[in-house]
Order: structure tokens, then sequence, then C-alpha cells
């Protein structure tokens, strides 16, 4: 397989968009090998710190990427990828990886609360369904309890 380290690399004007792309692609396929590889923003180190807070790397959360999917989820657009970070004390992050799609995404959670987990914003969850929009190639990392 390909990294796309080169996305780390780039400067310009457009480095918060790059270091998002780049984490679409590592989020995933969960590419732990990269962790280290910085970014061009904050937003890389706030988003891997979080999940290893979260508990991403120790016998507490398993990883289902989007090539292994745990099977809990189905109908996941073509152009979106889903890693699911599932927690055993019954929460789980799920990754919404955009490979092309832009607009809206709506998912049966089978979950009571759902929260953007890099903001902390609650959304809304109705009949174990949460929507959110997601810009093209960008990712949505939402926790669901």
């Amino acid at each position: 397989g390909c990294i796309p380290e080169v996305l780390i690399q780039i400067s310009g004007n457009n480095k918060e968009f790059v270091t998002r792309t780049f984490l679409a692609v590592t989020l995933a396929y969960d590419i732990p090998m990269v962790l280290n590889g910085g970014g061009t923003t904050g937003t890389w180190a706030k988003v891997w710190r979080n999940l290893k807070e979260y508990g991403y790397g120790t016998d507490a959360v398993e990883v289902f990427p989007c090539y292994a999917p745990s099977g809990k989820y189905s109908g996941i657009p073509e152009k979106l990828r889903l890693t699911e970070y599932r927690n055993k004390n019954g929460s789980a992050i799920l990754a919404f990886c955009s490979f092309g799609h832009e607009g809206p995404v709506t998912l049966s959670v089978g979950a009571n609360s759902a929260a953007d987990f890099e903001t902390g914003k609650a959304l809304t969850v109705k009949d174990n369904i949460v929507q959110f929009e997601l810009k093209k190639n960008d990712f949505k990392l939402i926790m669901i309890k």
C-alpha cells in the first residue's frame, strides 16, 4: 500500500484542508504508523491525542477499519469510509472519512446520544439515527453512547 505522507509536507494556504484530507485517509485505513507524522496543523496532534486518550492502542479499544468492518453498520455511501473505534465501556467513536462524498450523512447508530468528537457538540439522535454534513475529502469523528 501507499501511505500518503506527501500530504504532510505541503505548504501554502491550504494546510488545514490538506491535513484533514490526510487524516481522512489514515483514519479510514487505521494507519497508526504515521502517528508521529505531525501533519501541518494542530488538528493532527489534537485528533490523535484525543483518540489515544479515549483508549486507542490499548486493550480497551477494538478498531474496525473500513476494510474490516464490524458489521454493525450498513448502508454506507460508496464514497464514504467508516472506521469504528469500539471501547469496552460501551461507547464508540465512528470516523466518517470522505473519499469524494459531500453532503449529508445519515446512519442508524443504535445509540441514545451522539456528539462531534472534535468539538464536543451534541448531535441530534432521533429513532437511533444521526445525521450531519460532511465536506468532500474531509472526516468527521462522532462519539456514540
